[in-house]
């Protein structure tokens, strides 16, 4: 009885232990959420919301895609859920980087819940959303433009958005293959949302089809895969992979795309791959060099938590040469995915890819360290014999982590403040210019603002520069200008 209750006790502390590391890890993001909460217009934001004023909702879906635009039409997703978006009006900025964090967080857990039932894990509903959120948070504070890719709707839609949208791709893709719904209506919602992702933008339509091929591949080669399963896993991947590369067509015809493109010489395609692998290399290197701690704590907390399932599943002696193979494998397919993400730049400008646009390479590597953790804790399960090191090695991985995601809080809250008084100054700018139109003022004077976002203009004393065009066109005023207040 004395053992029985011991027991109880040790797993009641693991679990508070687990539910210590989740609410750390919540910590930040919720953070993350409320400073989004400060953003409104900025940019590119005007010209989508004057596009659609001009055209109306539907019209500019086509007016976009077919005529050029301020910004880049042939993107249709970007285009849709910008004006999806502008339907809220100018508080639309402060709701989606708190939406994006909760449907990221969510579609990772559904997918690595739907993981552990196609392949029978017992890994547990706690430990898929300790993971969840590990990975968005992680991802996020490396961010490599947190500004624009998680704060900036106008970027964050082109290339933080298409994570998103393919986390739930792959959730509805594993579900299928495990055999979950009717095969046509199955076919169809990932035929849908492949589609839809692939529209936000190239880079991320270019990572998308990437790790499609890859799947589609897998499941061609593991041919001891039960065989519906790889039927609908060839069926599943063999879609997605054919509706994507169409999806990059529709967006390279697009008569809105014809300047942009033709501005730019083209490699040839030795020069194509040569430098996308160069420039991949350089940025999974800058990555490790600026990033040690991140990187170590990927490895440590990942291996941690397969270490923690490991006595709820059998493994199976895991041959050392075996070991390494596998993980050459998956840096070669981290390689490749990172590639991905360069190739559109390399391709359209033969350019090393903005900040901004590394977003989807940031996911790549993450996840391919995430999954490298995890074969390092099932290859220590069967080195570490002893229960109690295994559990003391855990406990300080989770302390360290826990200590790691609390440590970020006041420097968010800090970089937060900007922000905030930005938003405030909008705001007020913002009543001001409705006041004056109101009272039928057609030509209207503001003061200027700071610019919050680097790289990111903000309305200017010129009426003719193209964001003050937007926003007079968004405002329905004849002109708008900016000055610097005496």
């Amino acid at each position: 009885m004395t053992e029985k209750k011991t027991t109880i006790s040790r797993s009641r502390l693991w679990v508070g232990i687990q539910i210590l590391v989740c609410i750390a890890l919540l910590a930040p993001l919720v953070l993350y959420a409320w400073e989004g909460t400060f953003m409104r217009y900025s940019g590119d934001d005007y010209c989508y919301a004057s596009a659609m004023v001009d055209n109306g909702f539907f019209g500019n879906q086509v007016v976009s895609y077919f005529h050029e635009a301020n910004y880049n039409g042939n993107r249709f997703s970007l285009t849709l859920l910008s004006n999806l978006a502008d339907l809220l009006g100018s508080l639309s900025g402060a709701i989606v980087p708190g939406l994006a964090i909760v449907l990221w967080v969510a579609g990772t857990f559904f997918l690595l819940v739907g993981l552990e039932r196609l392949f029978n894990l017992k890994v547990g509903k706690l430990i898929a959303f300790q993971m969840a959120i590990f990975l968005v948070f992680i991802c996020l504070y490396q961010a490599p433009y947190l500004i624009q890719d998680l704060f900036w709707r106008s970027a964050m839609f082109a290339y933080l958005v298409p994570i998103i949208s393919l986390t739930w791709l792959m959730f509805l893709i594993v579900n299928f293959i495990a055999g979950e719904g009717r095969t046509i209506a199955g076919l169809a919602g990932i035929g849908f949302l492949t589609f839809v992702s692939a529209g936000f933008s190239e880079t991320g339509a270019a990572l998308q089809a990437a790790v499609l091929l890859c799947g589609l591949a897998g499941a061609w080669l593991h041919r001891k895969m039960e065989f519906n399963y790889r039927k609908r896993a060839l069926q599943a991947f063999g879609l997605g992979s054919f509706i994507t590369l169409v999806a990059i067509l529709v967006m390279a015809i697009s008569p809105s795309n014809a300047t942009r493109i033709g501005n730019y010489p083209h490699p040839d395609p030795v020069h194509f791959i040569t430098l996308s692998m160069s420039f991949a290399l350089a940025f999974i290197v800058e990555s490790f060099k600026s990033y040690p701690l991140p990187t170590l704590v990927t490895l440590a907390f990942s291996a941690a938590l397969m270490l923690t399932v490991s006595t709820r599943m059998s493994i199976g002696r895991i041959i050392p040469s075996k070991w390494l193979l596998a993980s050459c494998v998956i840096l070669l397919i981290c390689l490749s995915l990172v590639m991905a993400t360069a190739a559109p730049s390399v391709l359209v400008r033969s350019a090393y890819p903005e900040q901004r646009a590394w977003m989807p390479g940031r996911f790549a590597i993450t996840v391919g360290l995430v999954t490298l953790g995890l074969l390092f804790g099932a290859f220590f399960h069967q080195i570490i014999k002893g229960a109690a090191i295994k559990q003391i090695i855990i406990l300080i991985v989770c302390l360290a982590t826990t200590a790691y995601a609390l440590r970020i809080v006041p420097r968010i809250i800090q970089d937060a403040q900007p922000l905030r008084s930005w938003a405030s100054s909008w705001d007020a700018r913002d009543r001001d210019i409705r006041m004056k139109v109101e009272t039928g003022d057609q030509n209207i004077i503001v003061g200027s603002l700071p610019t919050i976002i680097p790289y990111v203009s903000e309305l200017q004393e010129d009426p003719g520069y193209w964001y003050n065009l937007c926003a007079a066109g968004w405002y329905g005023i004849d002109s708008i200008s900016a000055i610097n207040s005496p």
